[in-house]
């Protein structure tokens, strides 16, 4: 019996126990456990309807309701496109049409909803091996490619290391972060983890809790208190390990108690989380994006050891880089991590309407037709308010409004019930969604015209992160276009007010005694704030500082011991100035140019939604060119090439040429470090000096019979063991020695060490990532790979060792053994373990 068949049992005798698996029947299962009712039981009733049809390749079928209170009505199904075949006294038989709106051009031959209700595969990523210490998170594999190659570029980098991480959605940014941090602070230390929303610090910690079972969101509340103090008292005594925060939390109330462990030697990664925002947001407001970037540099210099800074993003554009570059690009260069694949999962759909009662039929249409769950993005918090109203007098329950004006506590409790399956529509500001890992979210509406085609994209992001087919459906009025140009225009003050606010903070700033250049700005006076903001003029004093930063005139530092006061109460800034031509006339010249810089690139962004409303070319074409990077440099810094590729899963230009969804994944390689010799001089003493390669033969006793010993195993565990205290790092064997290796717990737990099959090395361009590395080959059909390996340069810092079968032949001179011809230093196996005491 399948689970529809088992769906409709239980419908008529709900005392049956039945869990299912699929998605729409879960959630229907689960409403009506929870008390869902009317129009909400209706949407998810056509649901689990539509997703029988889709998947019986479009057969009408049949399911009997009951006919009683809190079930829906007849008007209800008719709404959500129901049509009732049959009644009787106590019940209803059912059958769902598909949604045909003629209001949406080729909609009424596509059917926009088909491919979300057969949840249509659309990604190609595939999951790939994983190392031994992804068991520190309970996974064994790694989402795709690009996650490995991420995660292992973070681990194999300096101490001091900068990296920028620019994957796309979908590929586990998160872990690039947690994983690391994790790993680096399994004996003692913290990782603080800059997140822009309450949603997504929540989010973190659900979603970490199993692993380290302690609060980590810190966030101000007045259901947080105990958290909050256990929080910053593990974070002083080294054992918090991870900690979620905003960047407001960070450099205020947790500032304290992150420098005591940075002087204790337990400050391990900074990592800023969706690091887009800190040019977008930090420029406009909150530019605490931004001031954590002084903060920095002041951590860097009063920690004992260095720490890494990691910048997580799926979305840079060629401006974000060069803001991130100005801002965290020293003491040690910026380096980018970039695998960039544009989503393949989205199927755009547009309309404009002529009035805004026209644009809101519209939306509430859509929402009764299409699955759940999904979102409603709308820009300003009064039209989420209004349209939050609309679709509740619609007749749903299981809908919540989030926008920037939601308390924390509302917050909280929104992702609670929106990860738990509880609610099936948010209305939403773009305080919403970011990092938020709901992976089953079907639909996002855009009853807007977002500011830039970044933020659209960004929250068309937060659709199909399963990897399954979703829509995004854009619906507008010339209002919405009017307000969206409006807002693209940059938010920056005016030349004579910003001077003005200059010349105050100039005249009353105090100098900091032994700092040449360095000195207390003053920004605002200290009071009682409301929600953590940033009152009027501090915020734009801010604003003005911010956008001196990034003209390269000053740079933000930071205090030690927290965030420094004057005599009067003043609420200041550390800022050292670098160019000193400030106060005369052709400085403000070059301001006035910098704004109409800013502003002409804000009217580029805009131009990009121009193209995308006009729909005459593929979506893709136009996301590319906002995220590919050419390769050039500028001043100190070096833009490397990034071309983002293109997929599409169907939008107006697509359909009018019958092109169909596509979308190819990238290739991407970990970043090779600088050359930093890391091996024993224990090591180096038996490697060949010219190759730098060490070749072992080791007896094939039973091994070559595919059978191997307890005792054969431990002898190798042993070996591996005592190249892991040298230094090695990387270890390359069939998939059968892989796999013992990984279930080894003593290996993993004490080493970080990275594993690859022999089988996926060879098909891989090995020579792209150079690392000390242990090759385990005692099988002929991967001696000729093995063999080429050899016959390749290896540097001192990057040493190979490669054991292989005694009977090992020469694939140049196949009648020969490789131990007879040669030219690497070589032992037996078993004399080397005696020489070197395993």
């Amino acid at each position: 019996m399948n689970e529809f068949d088992e769906l409709q049992e239980w419908i008529l005798n709900e005392n049956l126990i039945f869990k299912p698996s699929n998605p729409f029947i879960s959630r229907f299962v689960e409403a009506i456990q929870s008390g869902a009712i009317g129009m909400d039981l209706a949407a998810l009733i056509r649901g689990v309807l539509r997703y029988e049809s889709e998947r019986s390749g479009g057969e009408r079928i049949f399911l009997r309701v009951p006919r009683r209170a809190n079930w829906p009505n007849e008007l209800m199904y008719k709404l959500v496109g129901i049509v009732i075949l049959d009644e009787v006294r106590d019940s209803y038989l059912l059958c769902a049409e598909t949604w045909l709106p003629n209001w949406l051009p080729q909609a009424d031959k596509e059917g926009p909803e088909r491919p979300l209700f057969a949840l249509k595969p659309r990604n190609q990523m595939k999951e790939v091996e994983g190392d031994p210490f992804l068991k520190e998170v309970n996974r064994l594999n790694y989402r795709c490619n690009a996650q490995r190659a991420a995660v292992r570029t973070v681990l194999t980098s300096p101490q001091d290391a900068t990296i920028l991480l620019n994957l796309p959605t979908g590929t586990g940014k998160s872990l690039c972060g947690q994983l690391p941090a994790l790993l680096f602070s399994r004996q003692e230390g913290v990782t603080v983890v800059v997140v822009p929303t309450v949603a997504l610090a929540l989010d973190q910690e659900r979603a970490l809790m199993p692993l380290i079972n302690r609060p980590s969101a810190y966030f101000s509340s007045s259901s947080r208190q105990r958290e909050n103090k256990e929080i910053q008292e593990s974070i002083m005594n080294g054992t918090q390990r991870i900690v979620f925060a905003s960047p407001e939390s960070v450099l205020e109330s947790l500032d304290y108690s992150l420098q005591i462990a940075a002087e204790r030697g337990y400050f391990k990664m900074l990592v800023i989380d969706e690091a887009h925002i800190v040019s977008g947001w930090g420029e406009g407001f909150r530019p605490a994006f931004q001031e954590l970037a002084g903060w920095r540099k002041m951590m860097l210099r009063h920690s004992v050891t260095p720490f890494r800074t990691l910048l997580l993003s799926a979305t840079v554009t060629e401006d974000c880089l060069e803001t991130l570059q100005i801002l965290f690009g020293s003491p040690v260069q910026l380096k980018m991590f970039s695998s960039v694949t544009l989503r393949p999962e989205p199927a755009y759909w547009m309309r404009k309407c002529s009035s805004r009662t026209e644009k809101i039929n519209k939306m509430l249409e859509a929402i009764r037709s299409l699955p759940r769950p999904l979102i409603v993005y709308t820009t300003e918090v009064k039209d989420a308010e209004e349209i939050y109203s609309a679709i509740l007098a619609d007749g749903y329950k299981r809908i919540r409004v989030f926008h920037g004006n939601t308390g924390q506590d509302d917050r909280e409790a929104i992702i609670q019930l929106w990860s738990k399956r509880q609610l099936d529509i948010i209305v939403a500001t773009s305080a919403f969604g970011l990092g938020v890992d709901q992976a089953e979210v079907r639909a996002v509406i855009h009853v807007c015209i977002p500011e830039s085609i970044d933020r659209f994209y960004q929250e068309v992001g937060r659709g199909g992160r399963d990897g399954k087919a979703c829509l995004s459906l854009l619906i507008y009025d010339e209002e919405d276009v009017s307000r969206g140009r409006r807002m693209s225009a940059a938010q920056l003050i005016g030349v004579e007010k910003g001077r003005l606010r200059w010349d105050r903070m100039f005249a009353r700033k105090q100098q900091l005694p032994g700092q040449i250049d360095t000195f207390l700005f003053p920004i605002g006076k200290r009071s009682k704030r409301i929600n953590g903001r940033n009152d009027y003029n501090e915020q734009w004093n801010l604003r003005i500082l911010t956008m001196m930063s990034r003209m390269g005139i000053i740079e933000f530092d930071w205090g030690v011991r927290g965030q420094i006061s004057d005599s009067n109460d003043n609420i200041t800034r550390v800022v050292r100035i670098l160019k000193h031509h400030h106060q005369e006339e052709s400085f403000w010249n070059e301001v006035e140019k910098y704004r109409r810089s800013s502003r002409g690139n804000d009217r580029e962004e805009f131009d990009l939604i121009n193209r995308l409303l006009k729909g005459e070319e593929c979506v893709s074409d136009v996301l590319k060119d906002l995220y590919s990077i050419n390769d050039h440099s500028e001043g100190i810094y070096t833009k490397n090439s990034v071309v983002a590729v293109p997929a599409c899963g169907g939008c107006p230009a697509c359909r009018r040429t019958n092109k169909l969804p596509r979308g190819v994944p990238g290739t991407s390689y970990p970043l090779q470090w600088p050359a930093e010799n890391t091996t024993t001089e224990l090591l180096e003493k038996y490697l060949d000096p010219v190759r730098h390669q060490l070749l072992l033969f080791r007896e094939a006793k039973g091994s070559m019979q595919n059978a191997y010993s307890m005792r054969e195993k431990q002898n190798m565990f042993r070996t591996i063991q005592w190249f892991l205290h040298q230094g090695i790092r990387h270890i390359v064997a069939d998939s059968k020695w892989i796999q013992w290796i990984k279930e080894h717990e003593a290996l993993s737990q004490r080493h970080i060490f990275f594993t690859s099959s022999l089988g996926e090395h060879s098909r891989r361009a090995r020579v792209k990532w150079q690392i000390p590395t242990l090759v385990i080959n005692e099988q002929p059909e991967d001696s000729v790979n093995v063999f080429r390996w050899m016959e390749h340069p290896t540097t001192k810092e990057n040493p190979v060792i490669f054991i292989v079968s005694s009977t090992m032949a020469n694939p140049i001179r196949p009648e020969t053994l490789l131990q007879n011809t040669s030219n690497i230093r070589f032992y037996q196996y078993e004399v080397f373990k005696q020489e070197v005491g395993i």
